[in-house]
């Protein structure tokens, strides 16, 4: 009875031992940090956007404000916009720093606390980020090390006004532009749906184009609708759902499509980029979206369907180009 026993014990020791090396080997919870700029002047603010994936019933516990990231000095922490997914979630926090020291500097690590959806605790770390500090340049007419602090500013209330009805002049116009768009997105639905997946991402692109958001600086409603385009091409193309999950919940279902690791990463590159536009409140490097209008332009010619498939359907074969 006793070897029984014994048995038993042993085999229950091996296989918990061999559950908890899996669980050490994959982390539930990812922490990427994402810098706005690398280089800065001293005393100006650092921005740092900490994007966290995290499965539906773990629990992202609040950021201490009070870690310590010497020589950096944490000013304030952001909430969370949150994108879910079936089965993750993506939370992207925004991070201010300021820091009083010269040189190629190093923000630590630091952690992510969570708990698991049986109420235990863990962490995520994230990775070291290097930020490159300058002092700032005198000018011409500076003749002391101090210069002098700006006066308090006078507040118009005339020109509040004349703000004010400029800004409600310009959501007008948008509305009545918006509503002249839709008008003309129903006339052309039945064409559209006829034409070929690869061509209906160009014709939603160019409208995307026509609706002049970088101009107006509306980066968020530019960067959400040209993320549903890529969204939208891979569902019809690859027969997924696409529209209301998270980049890594895409990106894991299109492994079956045996894609290159190289349009693979265009993919996520995309889709990353644009998520931490709509969701961090920064305004993208100018160069931003023609660089990803590029990208979305390779993923779409390396994946059309074989000329011989219907332009219909969604699977079939990706040609390499």
């Amino acid at each position: 009875m006793n070897k029984k026993i014994f048995i038993i014990a042993s085999l229950i020791l091996f296989f918990s031992f061999g559950v908890c090396r899996a669980e050490e080997r994959v982390s539930p919870v990812t922490a990427t940090v994402h810098m706005i700029k690398s280089k800065i002047r001293i005393g100006d603010e650092v921005r740092l956007l900490v994007q966290v994936d995290r499965p539906r019933k773990f629990k992202i516990l609040p950021l201490d404000p009070k870690i310590n990231v010497a020589p950096f000095e944490i000013k304030s922490i952001d909430g969370a916009p949150v994108v879910k997914g079936q089965n993750r979630i993506q939370e992207i926090y925004g991070v201010t720093l300021t820091v009083f020291e010269i040189g190629d500097l190093k923000i630590p690590s630091f952690s992510i606390r969570y708990e698991d959806g049986q109420g235990n605790a863990g962490e995520a770390k994230t990775e070291p980020v290097s930020v490159k500090v300058v002092s700032i340049g005198k000018k011409l007419t500076d003749k002391d090390d101090i210069r002098p602090i700006k006066g308090p500013v006078s507040l118009d209330l005339e020109h509040f006004k004349d703000v004010l009805l400029s800004l409600t002049v310009f959501l007008l116009s948008v509305l009545l532009i918006v509503l002249i768009i839709l008008r003309r997105i129903r006339e052309s639905k039945n064409l559209e749906s006829r034409k070929p997946i690869h061509e209906r991402v160009k014709i939603e692109l160019n409208r995307l184009k026509d609706q002049g958001f970088l101009e107006e600086k509306n980066y968020k409603a530019y960067y959400s609708e040209f993320s549903n385009i890529l969204r939208r091409y891979l569902e019809r193309r690859f027969t997924i759902e696409a529209l209301d999950r998270t980049s890594t919940e895409i990106l894991e279902e299109l492994k079956s499509a045996s894609l290159s690791g190289d349009i693979t990463g265009k993919i996520a590159e995309v889709l990353n980029e644009s998520d931490l536009v709509k969701f961090a409140k920064f305004a993208p490097n100018y160069e931003l979206s023609g660089q990803l209008e590029n990208m979305l332009s390779e993923i779409v010619e390396s994946t059309t369907p074989d000329p011989k498939e219907h332009p219909r359907e969604h699977g079939g074969k990706v040609v390499a180009k």
